[in-house]
């Protein structure tokens, strides 16, 4: 029933209704947009846009309208439920810890599926905002009504991670192939019918799956030589622009892309996702294969490298920001104007190792500053890693490359957003992962100012500038 002109309100609303929750989403929205020009501000009809640009991923929008809906219907547990969903996508995490508050606040006790929601995503927040504790309180809140609840052990799994509490956490963690909202990205992993289990496979060829961001690959990628150790012919899958990099890593006999590991499946006898790999080799803190570089970058672009970087003082590489797209992870980059007055250091030669720097990054130095721009020079790993290792110090914000400088071995200083994410542990100022490494924590979420202070003065000692 399409015509709207005859259909009263509730009738339409139904309308809309029936198309989003078959799919029809363009419908659906065309239905929303006519009767919010016949009743303005419509509350079910706001809420149902914003949860229409909310499955789009534009959160932004999706934001906007629940917004306006949360204000026509204040009384609604799911709208707020809702509200707060968009703020974490767009890494708002305190803000949606209140709007999930008020979710709970008016919920109906007797709606278990509402006070599951809620829950569950109070859990979330809680670990997004550092509130460790009480996270974990809603969590066992959460498997007090759903014991089995998959959801909430990969949250957790994190929490124990972050504590150090591996082998609890990589049993956790396993539920990541499970999770409905991850289904289409291990949808190859979780359909294998040839899972390694850990025991040896002598006379055997298994394939390891390269799987989730590429500091995973680079971080997960240690852990080879000890399956290679156990068995026959290992095949290690990872994307086309990591082959060069990983192929400097011990423990597989040959490297593929994941269009040729598609190819080649019946091939392989066995297969494992990278990241099952310290569970099922009982990974814990005692045991973490932590020898380094296990990464290396060639030697006719060391030299080429050596050449363009030779001079004098301490050479220091930057990487000041990671994928900006990934809303949920802004938190972790920085400015450069804002983190650079900090670098401004007598003897020290600053070096951009920023994938996609343009020239508005570096607009605002402070007078007489100069950052190198290396450029597109360093686009692929492998001239990344062949510069980073003619520095004489790294200092990168959380992204791929505090994996890339930790594997090749290069004094590394990471800045850490609060709340760090797991594999930084919680409180250390150095990385069982990378021997070396030193890590600058913020103390509250969005507060850079004592870790560039603190930072200056690690450089200007580092650099023998007592005084600075």
């Amino acid at each position: 029933m399409d015509n709207l002109k005859q259909a009263s309100l509730p009738e339409a609303f139904r309308i809309a209704r029936t198309h989003y929750d078959a799919g029809r989403m363009k419908k659906a929205e065309r239905v929303c947009r006519r009767i919010l020009n016949t009743f303005p501000g419509h509350p079910r009809s706001m809420h149902l846009l914003g949860l229409l640009h909310y499955k789009k991923g534009e959160y932004k929008q999706a934001e906007e309208y629940l917004r306006q809906a949360v204000e026509g219907r204040p009384t609604l547990s799911h709208f707020h439920n809702d509200l707060g969903a968009s703020l974490s996508s767009l890494g708002r995490h305190a803000e949606a810890l209140a709007a999930y508050r008020e979710a709970e606040r008016l919920a109906d006790p007797g709606n278990t599926a509402q006070i599951k929601s809620v829950y569950r995503n109070i859990a979330l927040a809680l670990q997004r905002v550092g509130r460790i504790d009480d996270a974990m309180e809603y969590h066992a809140r959460m498997l007090a009504i759903i014991p089995d609840d998959l959801e909430t052990f990969w949250n957790r799994s994190h929490i124990y991670l972050a504590r150090g509490q591996f082998k609890r956490g990589w049993e956790g963690y396993e539920t990541r192939l499970q999770l409905q909202s991850h289904w289409k990205v291990f949808e190859r992993q979780r359909n294998s019918e040839k899972v390694w289990d850990g025991k040896p496979f002598p006379g055997k060829t298994l394939l390891v799956q390269d799987e989730q961001g590429l500091g995973d690959a680079f971080q997960f990628v240690r852990f080879l030589p000890l399956v290679k150790a156990l068995g026959g012919t290992v095949v290690f899958e990872t994307r086309q622009i990591m082959k060069g990099i990983l192929s400097s890593a011990p423990g597989f006999d040959e490297i593929i892309n994941r269009i040729e590991a598609e190819k080649r499946y019946a091939e392989f006898d066995l297969t494992v996702p990278l990241m099952s790999l310290p569970r099922i080799l009982g990974i814990d803190l005692d045991n973490l294969p932590a020898e380094i570089p296990y990464l290396h970058a060639e030697k006719e672009r060391l030299q080429r490298w050596q050449q363009r970087i030779e001079g004098e003082g301490l050479k220091v590489g930057l990487v000041w920001t990671g994928n900006l797209e990934n809303l949920s992870l802004r938190h972790r980059s920085i400015e450069l104007a804002d983190l650079a007055p900090f670098l401004d250091v007598p003897g020290v030669s600053l070096y951009s190792l920023q994938y996609g720097a343009t020239r508005e990054s570096f607009k605002d130095l402070p007078d007489g500053m100069t950052v190198h721009d290396l450029g597109d020079d360093v686009a692929d790993f492998e001239e990344l890693a062949a510069a980073a290792v003619n520095l004489d110090l790294v200092i990168t914000v959380d992204t791929a490359m505090a994996h890339i400088a930790g594997a090749l071995g290069c004094p590394t200083w990471v800045l850490i957003s609060y709340p760090a994410d797991w594999r930084w542990l919680l409180d250390r100022e150095d990385s069982p992962w990378y021997p070396g490494m030193r890590l600058f924590r913020q103390g509250q979420s969005g507060r850079w100012g004592a870790v560039f202070l603190q930072l200056h003065k690690a450089l200007c000692e580092l650099a023998g500038q007592h005084g600075c």
